[in-house]
């Protein structure tokens, strides 16, 4: 909730200065005298103010393209006689520079003034600006709750759950009935189970020859002392014709399952 409510304050703060340095600044213009020939002079050197960028342009482009070989310093004193007055003349420039950054960054700063994303600060100190901390901290939350591996893990966990229990959680969620819901689930899970449970123990035993000898069916609770034989051997038991003998294994079969057990070959 601090990246909703910082990006709403930064806002309007820049709403209103925006519009606060606007009407000053044409304020200023509108009632700043001026003459008709700083007009016409202003006019008239409107060529070339864009003349000379187009030539810098034009020439960068042309250096680019330029294939031959590389120029070399005929004359080493007239180079040094340059460089030297250029040095003092960059010094000039670069005071004048210095007060159009400072503008150039009051003017940027005004204008991105609501941007979050869009830190005020030099780098290393955009700890120092809360709005833009809160913007990084609401993309860290997106990212922890939008990860991909995150989000295929809950999805598998989502498809691994039973398709009815898990739809009567979600149809039921957040009610009073939440509580006594959760024994229906676990009784009804249980029961639609204990069918399939008993089909694969009935298979288990008919199509085992050690498990048919034995009369005694509690010594088999696991299936680590069964053992298996080759089903492809086995042929088709028909458990509604009392094919099998009359011992505690059939008696299983016979409670577990009502309908013909028929087995293919594999």
């Amino acid at each position: 909730m601090a990246y909703a409510g910082s990006q709403i304050a930064y806002i309007q703060w820049g709403y209103i200065i925006v519009w606060a340095v606007l009407l000053l600044t044409f304020f200023a213009l509108a009632y700043l005298p001026y003459r008709a020939a700083c007009v016409r002079t202003n006019l008239s050197r409107c060529p070339e103010v864009h003349v000379e960028p187009s030539t810098r342009i034009s020439v960068d482009s042309q250096g680019k393209q330029d294939t031959s070989v590389i120029l070399v310093l005929d004359n080493r004193k007239i180079f040094h006689n340059v460089t030297y007055f250029t040095f003092f003349f960059y010094i000039v420039l670069g005071l004048f520079g210095c007060l159009l950054t400072i503008i150039k960054g009051m003017i940027l700063g005004i204008m991105y003034l609501s941007r979050l994303d869009k830190c005020g600060l030099v780098n290393g100190f955009e700890t120092w600006d809360k709005g833009y901390m809160n913007y990084v901290s609401f993309l860290h939350f997106e990212e922890c709750h939008r990860h991909p591996v995150l989000l295929v893990f809950c999805d598998i966990l989502i498809d691994g759950m039973p398709h009815d229990r898990n739809q009567a959680r979600l149809n039921t969620y957040g009610t009073v009935d939440d509580v006594s819901k959760d024994v229906t689930y676990s009784s009804s899970w249980t029961a639609l189970g204990r069918p399939r449970r008993r089909w694969l123990k009935a298979y288990t035993m008919v199509r085992n020859s050690s498990v048919r000898a034995k009369q005694i069916e509690a010594d088999y609770d696991t299936l680590e002392d069964i053992d298996i034989t080759d089903l492809s051997d086995q042929a088709i038991i028909d458990v509604s014709n009392n094919d099998l003998p009359n011992t505690g294994v059939a008696h299983h079969v016979k409670r577990s399952c009502t309908w013909i057990i028929t087995i293919n070959q594999c």
